[in-house]
């Protein structure tokens, strides 16, 4: 089911739209902060959380844009992002990740990427984001081929949350998930399997246990809806019709966006129609 898109006919109304409501969020977390006197349940919205903790590469804090709010926060158990290069949603899955598995207690978080070169690289902005942050981590790379993984202790010091970076490969049935990021599915190359054979039999099993945990969140309170365990938070760059993203465009039981070149609002409508003109669709 499409929830929202955003094309080069709404772009400058939904981009503004996005902006007010994120702007809306960080002048009350302000507030609160000059007033010294902040609710610890705005840092549950992973946008207000990572403005407070994260800076991006020109060492400025975190401002997600709309649409990453709108996706970052989307609570449905299957979500599925389609949208251009470069407009940040490897970025917004970065983020989510370490967010999840900072506010939930034996987080299991699977990023399956298209190659294991692809996967290690998401690691390693992870990383980059968390030592920015001066948050305390521990890499592991273990024994098991394709295997990276980086832990992380939770509030309460007894369990770990981990953050395991794959390819698409048989290796991932060997983690259940509670929360699941299919990074550049639509280009998956799996041996012996389709891309929704593998995701069918491999992704969506992982999850079969862990989206009937309801206490992991550290606020401690059963149901809270702080987060939606066993979540799948798919992105990809359009491939074409008939693969896995298209099946998930098709299906009701997903939350589909699609997000073109100028949701980047530092992107120009020229330059996006000169692209149109030159490239490939």
């Amino acid at each position: 089911m499409l929830i929202e898109e955003i094309d080069e006919n709404n772009f400058e109304e939904k981009n503004k739209e996005g902006e007010a409501r994120v702007s809306g969020k960080i002048k009350r977390l302000e507030v609160q902060l000059q007033k010294n006197n902040v609710n610890w349940n705005l840092f549950y919205d992973p946008t207000v959380w990572v403005y407070k903790h994260l800076t991006d590469k020109q060492n400025k804090p975190f401002l997600l844009r709309g649409f990453q709010d709108t996706i970052i926060n989307d609570k449905h158990r299957l979500v599925s992002v389609v949208a251009a290069n470069q407009v940040g949603k490897t970025w917004t899955a970065c983020v989510k990740a370490i967010h999840h598995a900072l506010y939930v207690n034996n987080a299991s978080v699977l990023v399956i990427s298209r190659s294991e070169q692809q996967a290690i690289m998401i690691l390693d902005e992870i990383k980059w984001m968390m030592k920015r942050a001066a948050l305390n981590f521990d890499t592991v790379i273990g024994d098991v081929e394709n295997r990276t993984e980086l832990h992380i202790t939770n509030a309460d010091k007894k369990g770990t949350s981990v953050i395991r970076c794959l390819p698409p490969t048989l290796s991932a049935l060997a983690y259940p998930a509670t929360l699941i990021i299919p990074d550049e599915e639509d280009f998956w190359e799996i041996d012996g399997m389709t891309q929704i054979e593998y995701f069918q039999r491999v992704v969506l099993s992982r999850t079969f246990e862990t989206k009937n945990w309801k206490t992991n969140c550290i606020c401690g309170v059963s149901d809270c809806g702080h987060f939606t365990m066993g979540q799948i938070f798919a992105i990809s760059n359009p491939n074409m019709e008939g693969g896995l993203l298209w099946s998930q465009y098709k299906s009701p039981n997903w939350h589909s966006y699609r997000f073109n070149y100028l949701s980047n609002t530092n992107n120009t409508l020229e330059e996006y129609l000169k692209a149109k003109e030159e490239l490939p669709s």
